[in-house]
């Protein structure tokens, strides 16, 4: 029987207790930190999916736009126009959800007198597609900037 009255024998165990103690909240952490990494999408992004003859019913002028990626999934984007446009607002909308529920906000812009293209990434919306990393998902908006870029100067 261990003799925990013996300060020698008493310390001697309370550090194998932490270092054990110490060792699994380690071993639990590292493991935390390899799902995050490997399921971070899945808990970044929460899509809205719609299907691909889903039709917008908005309360004001709008054009659906279909952009290729260079990976050849098809990005689905509205564009609002103003009456008379000033440029155009490039508008990423939130994590969550797609333009069917973030397309009341371009009424705010269009009422300026801009443009308001709004694009679903993928695996949103009408998007084509998955979002699998950080530099998939620049090259995507990317690629949509510069088709923007065709019709409104960057100005």
């Amino acid at each position: 029987m261990l003799n925990l009255l013996n300060p020698f024998l008493f310390n001697h165990y309370m550090k194998k207790v932490f270092l054990t103690t110490l060792k699994i909240a380690g071993g639990l952490y590292i493991l935390i930190c390899i799902v995050l990494f490997f399921f971070q999408e899945r808990l970044i992004f929460f899509p809205e999916k719609l299907p691909k003859g889903y039709k917008f019913d908005f309360h004001q002028k709008f054009v659906e736009i279909g952009i290729k990626t260079r990976d050849n999934k098809l990005l689905s984007g509205v564009l609002f126009p103003a009456d008379s446009s000033k440029g155009l607002i490039f508008y990423l909308h939130g994590n969550a959800g797609s333009i069917r529920s973030w397309g009341k906000v371009a009424k705010t812009y269009t009422d300026l007198d801009y443009d308001v293209f709004m694009l679903d990434y993928r695996g949103h919306g009408k998007s084509g597609g998955s979002i699998n990393g950080e530099s998939l998902f620049f090259e995507d908006i990317q690629t949509v900037y510069e088709e923007l870029e065709k019709k409104y100067r960057e100005e």
